[in-house]
């Protein structure tokens, strides 16, 4: 869902136009992400006739961050600006959920919270975001669209790791397909060698 809107958005709102190698890309990002949905909507189906409003929700939030990726290129503002921006409007909105969330937070001991406090703060909410705004100026949107394609698979790997989850031979042969299509479209956006612009400059009178 999200690579589709992102590379939709993308073309109406930032100017982005869609190379073959972009599209060709996009459908392997696409084919390999479908284990991952499937699974989820099977799943969602077998935990009762409320799913289908999580999957409702995914898909609005997957077409705000795509438009936020799409608006991200055309506003052309500094990945420090956007940053503070969504930190303190973030940090506006901490008295709603502090609210009906005390419980939960007493349960987690000084601990843990302060490591949640330290992941989530710095490094979820300014790192990520930064490096995110940063690598949509230099490979476009809808590069970065498929690029968050990846978040299933190095969930994989933390699930490997901390969980002890082995993915199935779909799961695997999905992220082949990811990589496979991120490489594939990564040709469009890699500029010109500078060997061919010294020649042409070269070869000039």
């Amino acid at each position: 869902m999200l690579p589709v809107a992102t590379a939709i958005l993308a073309y109406f709102v930032a100017g982005e136009r869609l190379t073959t190698a972009k599209a060709r890309g996009l459908a392997l990002v696409l084919l390999g992400i479908l284990p991952f949905t499937l699974q989820s909507i099977a799943a969602g189906l077998n935990a009762g006739s409320e799913a289908w409003k999580g999957h409702l929700l995914f898909a609005l939030a997957a077409f705000m961050w795509a438009a936020f990726t799409a608006l991200a290129k055309r506003w052309q503002f500094d990945p420090w600006e956007v940053t503070a921006a969504v930190s303190i409007l973030s940090a506006l909105s901490t008295p709603l959920w502090l609210r009906t969330s005390v419980a939960h937070i007493e349960s987690l001991g000084i601990v843990w919270l302060a490591a949640f406090a330290l992941y989530t703060g710095i490094f979820v909410s300014v790192v990520s975001l930064m490096a995110f705004q940063k690598a949509v100026r230099l490979l476009g949107p809808t590069m970065c669209g498929m690029g968050i394609a990846l978040v299933p698979f190095i969930t994989w790997i933390g699930g490997e790791i901390l969980l002890g989850e082995t993915p199935s031979l779909s799961e695997l042969g999905g992220m082949v397909l990811v990589i496979a299509g991120l490489a594939v479209a990564s040709r469009a956006s890699a500029p010109a060698p500078a060997t061919s612009r010294l020649s042409t400059s070269a070869s000039r009178p």
